[in-house]
């Protein structure tokens, strides 16, 4: 790695035999050479040369001395290494340069073998710094990068609330808790048609960028095929063919998918190996829906996805959750688990679907807000009204 480096000096005979010392390393173009007769000209030079690296100055020098100008290229550039080369023998000479930055202290007559490796010595450290700020640089670089993936999937996700709110026969919401900037996570619902209202919460395997690009690419897929008017079982059996089928990294996605007839609250479902979900009665009481027993979208194509059916009733509420709720831990290491979840709904049956969705994050926070979160977190609540007498007329 090549080196500019500064000789700030008034004696031009010391100057040309530090030159001639250096001049091999000049040769090899190892080290290219820029000379000052004085603390101001150094600075100019400073100014105009970005590229200066070290700085070898004398202390007694007309204008402005080597102690003011160590002082003044710290607060320029502290990244430059220097070196002072002075007459004085003094240890407070040696400890204010010291103090103003100076990497090391020579003291003249100056033995030219010593101060050619106490340039060496510098010229490690400026390799240190470089590193360091390159590091610094790709990682602010990494992190710029993670927020507009983090910004581009937010926009992905359903952020209007109310939804659907020409709608009365439900209420829904949602959200989605990153466990870092992107995560796997996601939740979505749509208005297949006028009377079917389609609503899917999942779970990408892993975390990260890797998770968040699956994530998309199966939020989409299920989307795309849920408007033509599949099941959600042919819904993620076509899903899970086409990501089964080009799937280089072995990544996979639990997902729940219901569609809601919105004039009787029947909903047919498909669960692929996602946690079940908790239906919340009208007596306060909370059960979950009947498994369908279907494996993971993603991990082998040809499988066969089964359909499931439950039914809401005015009042009633479904929450469809990842494990990032269930598996959040507090500072022992203890699951928040499902009985915890259950007792977190009670109370709730008054609630919209907005509050019970913070009723639950508020209590997996409490459980634990003294540990990191280590899952992603995904959730929607559709909570059924029933129809009324002055039924509003929907347009397709």
């Amino acid at each position: 790695m090549k080196y500019q480096l500064l000789l700030v000096d008034d004696s031009e005979e010391f100057s040309n035999l530090v030159h001639f010392a250096l001049q091999p390393l000049v040769d090899r173009d190892e080290l290219s050479l820029l000379f000052a007769r004085d603390g101001v000209e150094a600075l100019e030079m400073i100014a105009s040369h970005p590229g200066i690296a070290l700085v070898v100055t004398d202390i007694s020098m007309p204008h402005m001395d080597g102690l003011t100008l160590l002082e003044q290229i710290n607060t320029y550039n502290p990244h430059i290494r220097s070196i002072v080369i002075s007459g004085y023998d003094d240890m407070n000479f040696v400890r204010r340069a010291m103090n103003a930055g100076a990497s090391d202290y020579l003291v003249k007559p100056v033995n030219l073998d010593d101060l050619l490796h106490s340039i060496m010595r510098a010229a490690a450290r400026v390799d240190i710094v470089r590193e360091a700020l390159k590091a610094r640089d790709t990682l602010k670089a990494y992190e710029s990068e993670l927020r507009i993936a983090h910004e581009i999937q937010q926009e992905m996700l359903p952020r209007k609330f109310p939804a659907f709110p020409e709608y009365q026969e439900f209420d829904l919401d949602g959200g989605m808790l990153p466990a870092r900037h992107v995560g796997g996570d996601f939740y979505d619902f749509m208005m297949i048609d006028d009377s079917h209202l389609g609503f899917v919460v999942g779970d990408v395997s892993g975390k990260g960028i890797s998770a968040a690009l699956l994530m998309a690419q199966v939020r989409i897929l299920i989307r795309s095929y849920c408007l033509q008017g599949y099941t959600p079982a042919e819904t993620l059996s076509l899903v899970n063919n086409i990501i089964a089928d080009e799937n280089k990294q072995a990544m996979f996605a639990t997902v729940f998918l219901g569609i809601m007839h919105i004039a009787t609250g029947e909903i047919v479902y498909c669960n692929a190996a996602h946690l079940n979900p908790l239906l919340l009665h009208t007596d306060g009481s909370a059960s979950e829906c009947e498994p369908t027993r279907n494996m993971a979208v993603g991990m082998l194509s040809g499988m066969p996805y089964h359909l499931g059916q439950t039914r809401l009733l005015p009042g009633e509420s479904i929450i469809v959750l990842t494990d990032g709720v269930t598996e959040a831990q507090d500072k022992d290491g203890v699951q928040y688990g499902l009985d915890r979840l259950v007792l977190s709904t009670r109370g709730t049956v008054g609630m919209s679907a907005h509050d019970i969705m913070m009723n639950v994050v508020e209590h997996v926070h409490r459980f634990s807000s003294q540990s990191m979160q280590i899952d992603d977190i995904g959730i929607v609540v559709v909570k059924y009204l029933g129809t009324t007498k002055n039924q509003t007329v929907h347009s397709a």
